[in-house]
C-alpha cells in the first residue's frame, strides 16, 4: 500500500507543476476562489473518476481530493514550496518553486501554443457560456492535442480535454464560487506532516552518472526507505 501511494505522490506532484510559479495561477481572473472539480481519466487499462476541490488566494493553492486507491490528498503551492501530503499517512513531499527541475517549462510551452489556438464554437456549461478553442503542443517530442472550454466573461477555464499518447483527460469544474473568504491557515502545512525533500535527493541523484529512468528508481527507493523511518 505504501508503495501505491508514494508512486501516487510521484505523478501528483509532478502533474501540479503544471500550475507552477507566478505564470501558473494566470489563468485565474479572480483574487479568491473556490471550485470543485471533476477529473475523468481514460486511458487503455481502464477509467478512473477523481474529485476535487480548489482554494485559490492571492497567488496560493490547496487542492484536496482522493487518489485512485481511496486515500486522502492535499497538495499545497504557495510562493516557495509545492507539497503534496497524504492525510492518512501523515507524510508527503516537498519541491522548490525555484528548483531546476521544476517542469514549469511544460505549462510555459502550452501557453505558447494557446496562442494558435482556433475558437472552435460555443457552448454553456454549467450554466456559463463558454467560447471553445483548441490547439496542439509539442513538449519533449510528446504532442498534447487540447480543448478548452474558457467562460466568455472572464476567460477562465471551465472545462478541458487533454489527449496524449493514448490517454484522455477531461476536467470539469462543478461549482465555483468567486472572490470568496478563505483563511491563510489553508495554504499552511500541518507541522505533524513528515516531508520527503525533492529537491535534494534530485541533486543527489543527479549529480550520479546514469540515465533518467535509473535515477527514477533511485529516487522511488530513496522515497520509500524514509517512509518507513
Amino acid at each position: 500500500m505504501k508503495k501505491n501511494i508514494l508512486i501516487f505522490f510521484m505523478v501528483l506532484f509532478l502533474s501540479a507543476f503544471l500550475f507552477a510559479k507566478e505564470k501558473m495561477f494566470s489563468y485565474i481572473p479572480f483574487k479568491s476562489a473556490k471550485w470543485i472539480s471533476k477529473i475523468t481519466i481514460e486511458s487503455p487499462s481502464g477509467k478512473q473518476i477523481l474529485n476535487q476541490t480548489t482554494f485559490y488566494k492571492s497567488g496560493k493553492m490547496r487542492i484536496e481530493g482522493k487518489d485512485p486507491q481511496g486515500n486522502e490528498y492535499i497538495t499545497i503551492i504557495n510562493k516557495n514550496f509545492v507539497y503534496v501530503i497524504n492525510t492518512k499517512e501523515n507524510q508527503g513531499v516537498k519541491y522548490a518553486v525555484e528548483s531546476k527541475q521544476n517542469p514549469e517549462k511544460n505549462n510555459l510551452e502550452i501557453e505558447k501554443c494557446r496562442k494558435s489556438a482556433n475558437k472552435t464554437g460555443t457552448e454553456k456549461i454549467n450554466n456559463i457560456n463558454c467560447d471553445i478553442i483548441e490547439f496542439y503542443c509539442v513538449i519533449d517530442k510528446i504532442k498534447f492535442s487540447i480543448k478548452e472550454w474558457k467562460s466568455q466573461k472572464d476567460n477562465f477555464i471551465i472545462k478541458s480535454i487533454t489527449k496524449v499518447e493514448g490517454t484522455t483527460t477531461t476536467t470539469e469544474i462543478l461549482e465555483l464560487k468567486k472572490d470568496t473568504k478563505i483563511s491563510d491557515d489553508k495554504f499552511i502545512p500541518d507541522k505533524k506532516i513528515k516531508f520527503t525533500d525533492m529537491q535534494s535527493i534530485f541533486s543527489e541523484e543527479s549529480s550520479k552518472k546514469g540515465n533518467d529512468e535509473k535515477m527514477m528508481k533511485d529516487i522511488m527507493k530513496k522515497m520509500m526507505e524514509n517512509s518507513q523511518k
